[in-house]
């Protein structure tokens, strides 16, 4: 699977100090490390260029921050970044495009070419130079920070900006049909609801005979006003796109799951057959990432596209926060409807839901709901009968997820204990012993007590989470010593009755861990479900290989895999 994301910068600044050269590079590492394939930096807000333009100002924090009090509900701490931004003399997009390059990442450019303002606070100078080119609804209301393309100047001037970021030499152009400074282009009943502007409605009745205020919406006399009001969109954006082509990059659009030319005056249909388009991003409208959302986008879209050479690529939407189970059956779902790309909306819910190595693991196919471990009650454990479960997962690697060392696990069960078993294969053995322990001046271990997981030493972590725990776990570690450890992710001071032994095997060692079901809280049954991970710290080399890729600075549960008690 292919995952796309866009970023858009001043996100990136408010929630991770991302800000500056540096910080631009830091986005592009992220989104590499979670396995973006291809991230789309955001060029305008608005009417306001994210980097030094001819065409239209440039984003300048003071200037905006004078008008904090036109932001609404927004705390000002959430602009304070603004108060070091000037992109009229540093350009971030330069700066995305070159760390894109370095990071071997794919680039892409997004510009919200429907809006010229957002929020009501990032106006364009031609937008407050000719408010008379704004949209006009069929009241005669106009919409503010919305240019209306039905007029020439605002299709030059949105080609002008278009040949500006050309000449960046980005390889992927993203054209947003969905931002129009937070306002739908159709009414409730989804139609169309624009056009309404004095010339407009003059030029259509000197054409027809009719005047478009007074059509019923979905009428045939309506068809008519729609498909007079989407040539100039519909040409405007063949040209924008085969000016795209023209520089050797290609031309995406992305759009609402709607018809489009019914909901927002754009006949997708003919821009498809001139050839210049190669995906079309759908936006989910629901703010949803589900199965069901999925097919909603799909169902609108492929009805449109038909068996035209054009790849759409459906949107996870993280506005409203990512759970791991929910990504995993959006995954599944996909692949089975032959889908192979994805795109995030917005990159920065990575790190502001943890989700990076979620990602990670669905772009390289291991997902977690592919590991599945099982336990076979007996009256007494026999390892030889005991299924090996291998596969551990490489982490923190940019580039392969496969180990150095061989790891295997096995689990079993009796009425009174669940017992797992790890085989760590070790090319050197005699090094195992002794254990090296921790230095004396070590800061974060002796005087702030760090948790467990921050332990360089060789050895295997076991985290349990059982029903009814939520976002709680259990967390058990053996060395090659046979040193021991345990927690609880939500009681620091817990500590429970277990017990353990190791036994160090001439190319390989193996821990032992045999934890009372009374210590876990629960009483086994057949069928029950267990969320479980396992990790393997080794020491040298050093590197983390684990059953299920899971952030592993603070783990979620959720991104445990399964152990089902048969």
């Amino acid at each position: 699977m292919k995952f796309y994301s866009i970023a858009t910068l001043s996100d990136w600044y408010f929630f991770f100090g991302a800000n500056g050269p540096e910080g631009v590079k830091r986005i592009c590492d992220k989104a590499d490390e979670a396995g973006i394939s291809r991230l789309y930096v955001r060029t305008h807000d608005g009417g306001l260029a994210n980097y030094p333009s001819v065409n239209c100002p440039s984003m300048r924090g003071q200037t905006i921050l004078q008008n904090y009090e036109t932001y609404g509900s927004y705390p000002r701490s959430y602009y304070r970044y603004l108060e070091s931004l000037d992109y009229s003399q540093w350009d971030p997009i330069s700066s995305f495009l070159d760390a894109g390059r370095e990071k071997g990442l794919e680039a892409g450019l997004w510009y919200t070419i429907m809006e010229d303002d957002h929020g009501g606070h990032v106006k364009s100078d031609f937008l407050k130079a000719h408010p008379e080119l704004r949209c006009v609804n069929r009241k005669g209301e106009a919409v503010d920070g919305c240019l209306e393309f039905w007029f020439e100047p605002v299709r030059e001037y949105k080609l002008a900006i278009l040949d500006e970021l050309l000449k960046k030499g980005a390889k992927h152009i993203l054209l947003d049909l969905v931002r129009r400074n937070g306002t739908p282009s159709s009414d409730v009943d989804g139609f169309y609801q624009y056009g309404f502007n004095p010339q407009i409605v003059s030029a259509f009745r000197k054409q027809t005979g009719l005047d478009p205020r007074r059509l019923s919406p979905g009428s045939a006399e309506w068809h008519h006003w729609v498909d007079f009001m989407s040539r100039p969109y519909t040409d405007f954006l063949i040209e924008a796109c085969n000016r795209i082509n023209a520089h050797k990059a290609s031309a995406e659009l992305m759009t609402w799951p709607v018809h489009l030319k019914t909901w927002m005056a754009i006949d997708l249909e003919k821009i498809l057959d001139a050839g210049s388009i190669d995906a079309v991003h759908v936006a989910s409208h629901a703010y949803s990432y589900s199965p069901a959302d999925l097919d909603r986008q799909l169902s609108s879209l492929q009805p449109q596209v038909r068996s035209r050479p054009v790849k759409i690529v459906p949107s996870i939407c993280g506005y409203e926060g990512l759970v791991a189970s929910g990504l995993d059956d959006f995954f599944a779902a996909a692949q089975d409807r032959d889908i192979h790309t994805l795109v995030l909306h917005e990159s920065e819910s990575l790190l502001r839901n943890r989700m990076s190595t979620r990602f990670r693991a669905m772009a390289f196919g291991v997902p977690h709901f592919k590991r599945a471990l099982h336990s076979r009650q007996a009256s007494s454990v026999d390892w030889s009968l005991a299924t090996k479960c291998s596969g551990f997962l490489r982490g923190y690697n940019e580039s392969t997820l496969e180990t150095d060392q061989l790891t295997e696990i096995q689990v079993a069960h009796t009425t009174d204990e669940l017992c797992v078993r790890f085989t760590c294969h070790e090319r050197n053995v005699s090094a195992l012993l002794p254990v090296p322990s921790w230095p004396a001046d070590n800061y974060n271990v002796k005087q702030l007590e760090a948790r467990l997981w921050w332990n360089p030493k060789e050895s295997v972590h076991l985290f349990l989470s059982v029903p009814g725990q939520f976002n709680d776990y259990f967390h058990f570690l053996l060395d090659p010593s046979n040193a021991s450890g345990q927690e609880q992710r939500l009681s620091e001071r817990w500590q429970g009755i277990w017990k353990h032994d190791v036994e160090i095997k001439p190319s390989a060692w193996c821990a032992n861990f045999r934890i009372p079901f009374k210590t876990l809280g629960i009483h086994p049954e057949k069928g029950m479900k267990i969320a479980i991970h396992a990790v393997r710290a080794q020491a040298n080399p050093v590197q983390i290989t684990m059953l299920n890729l899971a952030d592993t600075t603070i783990l979620n549960p959720d991104e445990f895999g399964f152990l089902f008690l048969d």
